[in-house]
């Protein structure tokens, strides 16, 4: 007699993977189960735990990855954002002037009190985004060329902001 087959629902507890995805990894090919009980279940043997920890450690790599080429890419990101103020600075200072003119953070707080934005409405606006799209609330805080330091205070503060709110 074989090692013990385990079903669907006993390898997914085992890798933390859902159902659903069991059954898509078996619809695509990748994951095939051993055999199939006389009530229809899939029953995987040894080799499909082997093939599926393999599967696990692929996805959890390849995000890896991906997540430090993007880290990385926020870096150059806003070293050329650093590189581009440097420039449209000395243009100003010889008086030229750039027809893209960045924003910056005195010009963006003056629109949102144009606006009719206190300082609680900022906050809230501030929080809003931190908690629905972190990344783009960190990169939007670096096209205003805020520091790095001061743009992580504003961020934190946001998430207070939101946890107060609760």
């Amino acid at each position: 007699m074989g090692a013990p087959l385990i079903t669907v629902r006993k390898l997914g507890e085992r890798f933390g993977i859902s159902r659903t995805t069991l059954l898509y990894y078996d619809r695509i090919g990748l994951l095939r189960p051993e055999r199939r009980s006389l009530a229809g279940y899939r029953l995987y043997g040894p080799g499909s735990v082997e093939r599926l920890g393999l599967i696990c450690s692929y996805e959890r790599e390849s995000e890896r990855v991906l997540r430090e080429r993007l880290v990385a890419l926020d870096s150059q990101v806003l070293e050329l954002r650093v590189q581009q103020r440097a420039i449209v600075s000395m243009l100003r200072s010889l008086g030229a002037t750039d027809s893209r003119d960045n924003m910056d953070k005195e010009t963006w707080v003056e629109i949102l009190r144009q606006s009719g934005m206190d300082e609680p409405s900022m906050e809230r606006w501030h929080a809003r985004f931190e908690r629905n799209a972190p990344e783009a609330h960190r990169a939007f805080l670096a096209w205003l060329g805020i520091p790095e330091a001061e743009a992580t205070q504003i961020r934190a503060q946001a998430r207070r902001f939101a946890r107060s709110r609760r």
